[in-house]
């Protein structure tokens, strides 16, 4: 059915298909049609999993159970002759209708809790195959191994895959911006946005933080340092439930690039200087803003809050001068947020 692109079966295909599978475990013809129809019978009655749908047809209640069982039927024949059937799969993959990308994501899924391995090799795979072909196509396999990593148990693909995917997304997002392709980068986006929502609070230095930091802090290719801190102005205002690992590594190297003092918490990069390209220091004064609360905004509204308390008569001057000059005179820009109005 999968393989078809159906999602109906004929009744006599699925039976001589279960005769075929219970023929296995032994028994006479009639002993075998008996249990065919109770197997049918069984499923139907207890689960609703797999019925009649529409006249002579069989078919699951969702697509999606019967992708699941796609995933499972392949990963039992990889368990068998994994160098084979890890190449056909792939080989489905990388068709045009998308028809195996769900299984593909059940099965690295399930795999990375079972043998890790081989949900790896499944990822290595992809990414090996699709280097021979076009922009779009492996703009579109590199966006599916990248939801592989969001989807699988945490800290099973490897750090060493992980770098290569996160370095292969932003590569992808530089050309995707220089040749106008609007539709990738934004889908780059917001897979790094996910990916970077979804990493495990307990991870030390996370494999995609150290990639960002890395291409942020490389002075040497200009044009990937400068799509890298796009990226982190496109997505940044939508990181606040990150975890605090991810402003600990972003920070310090964009307050260096800005020329920015150590804000409360945050220090600039020691090894870094201030960008002699103004557009660099521009984007990264940007990208530092658009953190919000979790930013050096945020440490700067504790530091008033901090400082008007132990000096309430300052804040009563600031009100006084404000009435004065007609003008709202605010000593930090507040994080937008709606606890602060």
């Amino acid at each position: 059915m999968q393989e078809s692109g159906n999602s109906f079966a004929r009744q006599k295909d699925v039976k001589a298909s279960l005769r075929e599978t219970i023929k296995q475990e032994g028994g006479s013809p009639e002993e075998i049609e008996c249990e065919v129809e109770n197997f049918l019978a069984r499923i139907r009655e207890r689960g609703g999993l797999f019925v009649i749908r529409t006249g002579d047809y069989f078919g699951f209640f969702h697509r999606s159970f019967q992708e699941y069982f796609a995933a499972r039927y392949i990963l039992n024949l990889i368990k068998r002759d994994p160098d084979t059937w890890i190449v056909r799969l792939i080989e489905r993959v990388c068709t045009s209708d998308d028809l195996w990308r769900e299984p593909f994501l059940l099965a690295v899924a399930y795999q990375s809790g079972e043998d890790e391995i081989v949900a790896r090799k499944l990822i290595q795979v992809l990414l090996d195959k699709t280097q021979e072909a076009d922009f779009a196509r492996q703009a579109h396999d590199l966006l599916l191994a990248t939801e592989c990593l969001i989807e699988t148990k945490p800290l099973t693909i490897g750090s060493i895959l992980e770098k290569q995917i996160a370095q292969q997304l932003l590569q992808t997002y530089e050309q995707a911006q220089t040749a106008g392709k609007s539709e990738v980068s934004e889908r780059i986006e917001g897979y790094i946005q996910r990916w970077l929502l979804n990493l495990p609070r307990e991870a030390y230095r996370p494999a995609p933080l150290i990639v960002l930091v890395e291409t942020i802090s490389d002075t040497q290719h200009i044009l990937l340092q400068r799509a890298c801190l796009t990226l982190l102005i496109m997505i940044g205002q939508q990181l606040s439930e990150c975890p605090s690992c991810v402003f600990d590594m972003l920070i310090p190297p964009l307050l260096a690039l800005a020329g920015l003092p150590a804000t409360g918490k945050f220090h600039p990069t020691a090894t870094l200087s201030r960008s002699l390209d103004f557009s660099i220091a521009d984007l990264a004064l940007v990208a530092l803003s658009f953190m919000g609360k979790s930013g050096p905004s945020g440490q700067f509204l504790l530091i008033m809050r901090q400082h008007f308390k132990d000096n309430p008569d300052h804040l009563h001057r600031v009100a006084l001068y404000s009435l004065e000059s007609g003008t709202l005179i605010t000593p930090i820009v507040a994080p937008l947020a709606q606890n602060n109005y």
